[in-house]
């Protein structure tokens, strides 16, 4: 019979314990190791599985930035945006991140104490292991590195997280397409006026719609089209489209005009001036005791060669063509002014069908219209009609070439002018541009009613600029053509567009939340391979760590309770991990 064994000194000094009185059953019946707590506890699981959740949360962010960049916002449910999704899985990415940081600093405190250190460092590691404040002191208090200062400066850093988050999404405006929209342009240009029908007088002339439109662009020239696209939104684009235009080209001749005169009667005497293309103007003027009595301040007269046009503006059978004389001193000076003493400032003139290419936008609600090339036909074949009533009158025809078009749109690129609409319009425009405004000295005889001076002449007259004035005149009646004129029922078709709010994701402020996530991965794998190297028991931050293991042979010489004077002896404290008489690890003060 073998007999029982005496008891230990630790056995007979705890034999009163209550909590203890089980001992010897505990040390009959050994530890039963429980797979799922040690897996939770004694190893890394936890950790890894802050590390997975990080980068799961952490790819959700990341998969719906990607499906939504660029695009409308998105309309979830209960009003969820984007922000408050990235929020919430930022929020579990960096929360999951730093407990496996938490946890490997902890490790590292263990770590440490292999070797006599401070007691102090004790508690600077465990604060780190809780916070930014505590890593901060870790990194001020360390005096060389280690790889403790690697979680500590993830600790730190991680406060960033939030801001930088939420810096990841903006919202810009961005144009989006969400209908069509239309401006007009002209195929033709057609009055349904017949020439066999007018009896040889074409005193008709064009519709009063371009009679308007023509006085319009004589009296308050501009050379901003009156178009109006159809665009609901106030923001639509088009493609580049052609259009039948009227053009106008004007050269300022002043300088190679020729006077001569002649004395036809002791009164009158008759004025001739010679223009370049042969184009020839003459005017009566009458003086009477050396004053002038009646004579023209200004005169315009369409009554020139038909090859006047081409010859000084290069224009083929233009609609019309005209030359323009102005006399400023004369208009100035009335009575006392002398045709014999001043050449006039002439001009030639033409207007003339032409084909525009024109590049159109609507942006909030202000209209851009710009002319990006005008084509004309240079050698007058075919023809834009004749100004013969009836005779020779043939309908204007153009079509420019393939490689002069920069249509988006599939129309035809042949435009068309009955010859009857041409006429018309060649024999009023004829009579509007010819006269003249007359400077006189004497009475008007006003006995049948006022008189008024006409007032295309007028304005003639009174201009300054007699290009800008043609150049109008295009563009108001280029106008009336392109809206509602002619039977024309051609229309450019563009895109209507709305401004919308867009998520735009600003992928490099994820560069943070990433990096810290590679590192505290790698962290954590350096410490559990360090832990396993030196064949140290997996602590991490466990409370019941220190408790089972707690400090010896302090309060053997101290009589502590206050932090302070905790805090006091612990700097000039060295402590170290020791085996103790039953093999377990203990925390003993001492060298």
């Amino acid at each position: 019979m073998f007999s029982k064994p005496h008891p230990t000194e630790y056995e007979l000094q705890n034999a009163d314990n209550p909590f203890l009185a089980d001992s010897d059953h505990i040390s009959k019946h050994p530890h039963r190791d429980n797979t799922l707590s040690s897996w939770l506890w004694d190893w890394w699981l936890w950790d890894l599985l802050g590390i997975a959740t990080s980068i799961a949360a952490t790819a959700a962010m990341i998969i719906v930035l990607a499906v939504y960049d660029s695009r409308s916002l998105p309309d979830w449910p209960l009003g969820i945006t984007i922000n408050a999704f990235i929020s919430f899985f930022s929020t579990i990415a960096k929360a999951a991140m730093l407990l496996p940081v938490a946890e490997s600093i902890g490790q590292l405190k263990w770590l440490w104490f292999d070797q006599p250190r401070s007691l102090r460092d004790f508690q600077t590691f465990d604060d780190a292991s809780r916070g930014p404040w505590g890593s901060v002191q870790l990194m001020v208090r360390s005096r060389s590195v280690r790889l403790v200062a690697v979680g500590a400066i993830i600790t730190i850093v991680a406060v960033a997280i939030d801001p930088f988050v939420q810096q990841v999404v903006s919202y810009p405006l961005q144009s989006v397409e969400i209908g069509n929209a239309t401006v007009g342009r002209a195929q033709i240009y057609n009055a349904d006026i017949d020439i066999d029908e007018s009896d040889g007088g074409l005193q008709v002339g064009p519709e009063f719609a371009m009679k308007a439109a023509i006085y319009n662009g004589i009296f308050t020239p501009s050379n901003e089209s009156s178009v109006i696209p159809n665009c609901l939104t106030g923001n639509c684009t088009f493609p580049l489209f052609d259009s039948l235009a009227f053009c106008s080209q004007c050269s300022n001749v002043t300088n190679e005009v020729k006077f001569a005169h002649s004395k036809d009667d002791p009164v009158v005497t008759t004025f001739h001036y010679s223009l370049p293309g042969s184009a020839e103007v003459s005017f009566e003027a009458e003086y009477e005791a050396g004053d002038l009595v009646d004579g023209p301040a200004m005169i315009t007269t369409t009554d020139i060669p038909e090859n006047a046009s081409s010859a000084v503006l290069g224009i083929q059978n233009p609609i019309i063509s005209f030359a323009m004389l102005q006399f400023p001193d004369v208009w100035m000076e009335e009575n006392q002014g002398s045709f014999f003493n001043q050449m006039p400032q002439a001009a030639e003139c033409a207007l003339y069908f032409c084909v525009n290419t024109y590049n159109v936008s609507v942006t909030n609600g202000v209209t851009t219209s710009e002319i990006l090339s005008t084509w004309h036909n240079e050698t007058g074949n075919p023809t834009t009609g004749s100004a013969g009533i009836g005779i020779g009158a043939s309908d204007g025809i153009l079509q420019p070439p393939k490689s002069d078009l920069s249509l988006d749109i599939s129309e035809n690129s042949t435009f068309w002018i009955p010859s009857g609409t041409i006429a018309a319009m060649k024999e009023y425009l004829n009579v509007t541009f010819t006269g003249f405004v007359n400077v006189s000295g004497g009475e008007v005889d006003a006995s049948d009613g006022p008189v008024f001076v006409n007032d295309v002449m007028q304005a003639l007259n009174l201009t300054q600029n007699i290009t800008a004035l043609m150049e109008g005149l295009a563009t108001s009646m280029t106008s009336y053509l392109r809206n509602v004129g002619g039977n024309n029922e051609t229309t450019a078709i563009g895109t209507t567009s709305k401004m919308e709010t867009y998520v735009h994701v600003r992928w490099a402020w994820l560069g943070l939340p990433i990096g810290l996530l590679i590192l505290s991965t790698i962290f954590l794998i350096i410490t559990m391979i360090t832990s396993k190297r030196r064949g140290f028991a997996i602590w991490k931050t466990s409370s019941l760590a220190m408790l089972f293991h707690g400090l010896d042979g302090i309060q053997e010489h101290h009589a502590v309770e206050s932090r302070g004077q905790m805090d006091d002896i612990a700097v000039h404290t060295r402590v170290k991990l020791r085996r103790g008489e039953i093999g377990d690890l203990r925390l003993v003060a001492g060298p």
